[in-house]
C-alpha cells in the first residue's frame, strides 16, 4: 500500500513538473529556459534560436496568408520586426547588448538591418 502511494506521488510530481517546464518553454523560449539553469549559451547562439524561430513564423504566414504581418511573434520577446511588408521582412534581436538581425532568405547576422 505504502509503495504504490510513493509510486502515485512520485508520477504526479513528474506529471506537475513537465507541465510547468512546458508552460516556461512557451513563454519564454527554450534558449531562455536552458540559461536560467545554468546552461552556457553564447548571444549569438540565442539570437539566431529566436531569429529563425520568428522567421519560421513569417514564413507559415506567408504561405498561408501571402502576407507576412498577420505573423504573431508574441512568443519571441526580444525580437523586433525592423521592416516588413507583404513580400520581405527583417527581424532585429538584442541579446545580452549585442544586436543581431535576419533578413528574409538570409542567416542571423551581428548589427541591425
Amino acid at each position: 500500500m505504502t509503495r504504490a502511494l510513493l509510486i502515485l506521488a512520485t508520477v504526479a510530481v513528474l506529471l506537475a513538473s513537465g507541465v510547468v517546464t512546458t508552460q516556461n518553454v512557451r513563454r519564454d523560449g527554450l534558449g531562455k529556459v536552458f540559461r536560467s539553469l545554468g546552461f552556457r549559451t553564447t548571444p549569438e547562439a540565442a539570437a539566431s534560436h529566436d531569429l529563425l524561430g520568428a522567421a519560421e513564423l513569417l514564413d507559415a504566414a506567408g504561405v498561408r496568408d501571402a502576407t507576412y504581418r498577420t505573423a504573431d511573434l508574441r512568443r519571441f520577446p526580444d525580437v523586433r520586426v525592423s521592416t516588413i511588408t507583404d513580400s520581405d521582412y527583417c527581424l532585429t534581436a538584442l541579446k545580452e547588448g549585442q544586436l543581431f538581425h535576419l533578413a528574409r532568405g538570409a542567416v542571423p547576422q551581428p548589427g541591425s538591418c
